[in-house]
């Protein structure tokens, strides 16, 4: 394999001429015409399982604290997606602390009296 002056890996075609990657990757990469395409969004999946996830549960080693949070509303920057049959199951090391901050979604769009 031959090396590109810059020290990164390239590749000799038939011909024997040093050929890029990178510069064969730009060339085939083109922005084509027409309109452009919006992709959904990406769905977060559960660290345990892979299952869609719904939950974020963050951690402070020196508060000895850990919190659930909503999917959409979580705030730390470190933690893991969890779904909600391991957010439910959850259960913090002892001497550690648990804050459940979900919001609670109602089963039922009326109210039983």
């Amino acid at each position: 394999m031959g090396r590109r002056p810059g020290g990164g890996a390239g590749f000799r075609d038939g011909s024997g001429a040093s050929v890029d990657p990178a510069g064969v990757v730009a060339e085939q990469c083109q922005e084509l015409p027409g309109p452009s395409v919006t992709l959904p969004p990406m769905v977060s999946r559960c660290a345990r399982c892979g299952n869609p996830a719904a939950t974020f549960m963050s951690y402070d080693y020196a508060e000895r604290a850990v919190w659930l949070e909503d999917l959409t509303t979580a705030t730390a920057e470190s933690g893991h997606p969890l779904c909600v049959d391991h957010a439910d199951r959850l259960t913090p090391p002892m001497g550690w602390t648990l804050t459940d901050r979900r919001s609670v979604t109602p089963l039922f769009a009326f109210d039983v009296a």
